[in-house]
């Protein structure tokens, strides 16, 4: 593990916790006014704080920052003579940062589950299996779109516009907002079958028992396909840009 790298974001992770953890509790105060009973009340309590301690951490656009300041500073420079893709290096970066970034939130969820099955415990062994491997993958995905991204910068010298639309976009469908289950069934439908959809409200649908076995192994599917997508995408966008700027700079 690169410790030197988690040394350098150890304060910006305490900060982002506390920012993530007051954020889930007000979100969840303001739409625990539309919960009918007691039950939507726990479920809304534990969505929310799993969202804000798991997913909104994990969803950063470090991998397109980074990629996009080797593109204009030069750093890609010392990787050109290298058998090292730099792509690869980056995204094994970021996941370093997410373990541990992700690692308390996760202890202190499984503890609360311990004390408060009724709140925070998922709805079934097989369910928090699937939950974890749509997790995996999600991040594969995102991080490849983040990839994709980045290399927009050989032609796009600023990308920061870009990043801040994408992530309002997300957050609009992926339930950070609104929890998912109080859209309608049809729009429900619609927003499945984008990438937003598989950073958040789909595992937390797994969670809480909200899917059945077959809208699982769908939504699975759906998630693999975007990550080719996106590696196809950010394969080609990265050795194209790379081809110029090999060519200006040798």
């Amino acid at each position: 593990m690169n410790f030197a790298l988690i040394s350098t974001y150890r304060f910006d992770m305490l900060v982002s916790w506390f920012y993530y953890v007051t954020y889930a509790l007000v979100m969840f105060y303001l739409w625990r006014l539309t919960a009918s009973n007691p039950g939507e009340e726990k479920m809304l309590l534990a969505y929310f704080i799993i969202f804000y301690s798991i997913f909104k951490p994990t969803r950063t656009g470090k991998i397109a920052n980074w990629i996009s300041d080797g593109i204009q500073k030069g750093e890609l420079n010392s990787f050109l003579v290298k058998p090292t893709y730099y792509p690869y290096t980056k995204i094994m970066s970021i996941f370093t940062i997410l373990f541990i970034r992700t690692l308390v939130p996760s202890i202190l969820i499984i503890i609360a589950a311990i004390i408060r099955p009724d709140i925070f415990a998922p709805s079934s062994g097989v369910n928090f299996i699937y939950f974890l491997i749509s997790l995996v993958l999600s991040q594969f995905m995102w991080h490849t779109f983040m990839w994709f991204l980045g290399s927009l910068s050989f032609w796009i010298r600023e990308i920061g516009h870009t990043l801040t639309v994408v992530d309002l976009f997300f957050d609009i469908i992926n339930g950070a907002l609104i929890p998912i289950y109080f859209f309608s069934n049809t729009i429900q439908n619609i927003v499945s079958y984008t990438p937003a959809y598989f950073q958040g409200a789909f595992q937390l649908q797994i969670y809480q028992g909200q899917l059945e076995q077959k809208d699982i192994y769908q939504g699975l599917i759906v998630t693999v396909i975007w990550f080719v997508i996106f590696f196809i995408l950010a394969q080609f966008t990265f050795q194209k840009g790379l081809k110029s700027y090999d060519a200006a700079n040798g």
